[in-house]
């Protein structure tokens, strides 16, 4: 399975996800209800009791009929309803989205871990191997009497350490593994290939700190804030709008049975309602005040949500630059250790180095190995939460309705709607030159996988005119 793939899969299964997104439902319901409120409505009633006026008498009156009511002008209240309503549909979104990209960026990371791991477990493996074979070298040595006891214990020590590691490497990778397998609730393991995770990352590796800020108005934890932010603003307009007159038109029919006379009496009316609040009791400036007091608190909260999003993605921004830069040191380190190595080896095989030496060149170029994955690992990590600026791999803004509510796919990503699944998408083109030094050999790689859909590309020669251009005429000369 893919990364792309166990990525929607954990989306699709994932609990939080499903809860988020019932929020939506449920604020599109009601913007649904508000938007309904000022319909025409019609109703039956049926009525019984004592009265018209001579109760002494007791007079039954049995009444039946139909009315209706229609609001003709409200001063507002029902648009800062919709208003207010709209926004809470729009930062549900947002929130279901933000939702979204954290698992999606939690599931890249959880392979990351994985891939680490599987690394490090054939790392040891060959290390193990190699060991193996020279501890019973090394015992075949000693029963001629070419070795010593010593070399042979201190082979033995290593294999046993080797082995230690392996099994440790293996355990941490099953178990990256396993959480990945219930949080996708899948069997299938994920490809751990380097090569189709860094598709996915490559749009993070020439972001700018320009880009990341230009982008940050379309991040959806800001998008939610903002609306939410938007919807106190309207409940202030509509609290405030109480105190406004409202004009209904009304009318109805009606039959009413006297048991006195023993007859039906036909009513019918039809006119207009006008009603005006006069008092009471400070109940709507209670509302404004509190809806006024929740506004200020949302709009200090986005202020802090500005902040924050911009040191998080500023700082993962750095931190991408200062990983780049170590990843390349400990790629120096690693060759500088493999070629000392190489010379610690020919100096033992003409008795000039021990095999504690030997030994410890190998366990030092190990050590540089591992440390050389793991700083690709955090690379990548660092990567995986740089590409949500840019957009997010998976179903775009597509809870928004068919008109605009200016939800769009964000940054190169876009869905690929000519193939009726909004959970493709397309990876930009990638200049190799825009790609750190150490990413140039999976470039091949790439091309032959994504088969042109994304494509590592190559300053294009100009095709040749399909119109024959005319020849220029030859200069005259004297």
């Amino acid at each position: 399975m893919t990364t792309s793939e166990l990525a929607e899969r954990a989306l699709e299964f994932s609990p939080a996800v499903k809860s988020v997104q019932s929020r939506v439902d449920q604020a599109e319901y009601e913007l649904d209800y508000v938007s309904r409120q000022n319909y025409a409505r019609i109703t039956t009633y049926v009525r019984t009791g004592f009265g018209d006026g001579v109760l002494e008498s007791n007079q039954l009156d049995d009444q039946f009929g139909v009315q209706l009511t229609k609001t003709l002008i409200d001063f507002g209240r029902n648009s800062a309803d919709k208003e207010s309503s709209k926004a809470r549909v729009l930062a549900s979104r947002a929130s279901t989205e933000s939702m979204r990209r954290r698992l999606y960026e939690q599931t890249l990371i959880d392979i990351l871990e994985a891939r680490l791991a599987d690394q490090n477990r054939q790392l040891y493996e060959n290390r193990v191997k190699s060991l193996e074979e020279r501890v019973e070298l090394a015992e075949e040595q000693l029963k001629d009497g070419s070795t010593t006891i010593n070399i042979v214990t201190r082979f033995r020590s290593e294999l046993a350490q080797a082995r230690l590691q392996q099994v440790q490497s293996r355990s941490r990778r099953d178990v990256s593994l396993t959480r990945i397998a219930q949080f996708s609730d899948t069997d299938i393991p994920p490809c751990l290939d380097q090569v189709s995770l860094r598709v996915l990352l490559a749009p993070a590796i020439a972001l700018t700190s320009e880009e990341i800020i230009e982008r940050m108005d379309n991040d959806p934890t800001i998008i939610e804030a903002r609306e939410l932010l938007n919807g106190a603003g309207a409940d202030v307009k509509r609290a405030a709008r109480e105190w406004r007159p409202s004009v209904r038109a009304t009318g109805f029919v009606s039959q009413t049975y006297n048991s006195i006379t023993d007859n039906l009496i036909e009513r019918d009316r039809l006119g207009i309602e006008v009603t005006v609040p006069l008092y009471d009791g400070r109940q709507t400036q209670s509302r404004v005040g509190r809806f006024r007091a929740r506004e200020d608190e949302l709009r200090w909260s986005l202020e802090q949500t500005l902040l924050e999003r911009r040191t998080e993605l500023l700082t993962n921004y750095d931190r991408r630059n200062a990983l780049e830069e170590a990843l390349a040191a400990a790629r120096d380190a690693e060759g500088s250790a493999s070629d000392y190595l190489e010379a610690t080896g020919k100096a033992f095989e003409f008795g000039a180095a021990t095999v504690d030496d030997l030994l410890q060149a190998e366990a030092q170029l190990l050590q540089l190995k591992s440390s050389r994955l793991t700083s690709e690992a955090q690379y990548d990590a660092a990567l995986a939460k740089l590409i949500f600026p840019l957009s997010i791999p998976v179903e775009d803004w597509a809870f928004v309705p068919d008109h605009d509510d200016g939800f769009l796919p964000l940054g190169p990503f876009k869905p690929n709607r000519d193939r009726g699944d909004v959970s493709e998408f397309t990876v930009p083109d990638v200049d190799p030159l825009s790609l750190p030094d150490f990413w140039k050999p999976v470039a091949t790689g790439i091309v032959k996988r994504l088969g042109g859909g994304g494509r590592v590309v190559e300053q294009p020669a100009p095709e040749p005119s399909s119109e024959a251009e005319p020849e220029p005429a030859p200069e005259e000369t004297d």
